[in-house]
């Protein structure tokens, strides 16, 4: 699986990831397609990608705003959003998500393109959308 970390998650996250994990995974501030545009922008071009990636922020907006929503509905995109997880320090971040990405995993393939709230906390996942 291939994962896109969103700007509101730190791109050193991104890096632990990468190599703790060993997925392919990139961060929208270091890919030179992504970098300094808005999600509107992003999310058409991610989906444009094989395999699409696992979406992974902690923006809770993002399933708020109308446009956004739309955009990755119209994309097909399966998106995480991370509730709780910027209360911690990067190191416990990469630990809590080292933890439910084999979750992430099979929801992604139970439920492909759905919005999914993950509580950092309990590591509990909620169908949004």
């Amino acid at each position: 699986m291939e994962y896109l970390l969103d700007e509101n998650l730190s791109k050193y996250l991104a890096r632990i990831l990468a190599i703790v994990y060993k997925p392919r995974v990139f961060h929208t501030m270091e890919s030179l397609q992504f970098k300094g545009h808005s999600d509107l922008y992003w999310i058409p071009r991610a989906a444009q990608r094989t395999p699409k990636p696992l979406i992974l922020t902690n923006d809770t907006r993002m399933r708020k705003n109308l446009q956004e929503l739309q955009a990755l509905k119209t994309a097909g995109l399966t998106v995480f959003i991370f509730k709780n997880l910027s209360n911690y320090q990067l190191a416990e971040q990469a630990w809590r998500l080292i933890r439910i990405l084999p979750r992430v995993e099979e929801y992604a393939q139970e439920y492909p393109a759905c919005i999914m709230e993950v509580n950092a906390n309990t590591r509990n996942i909620q169908i949004k959308a």
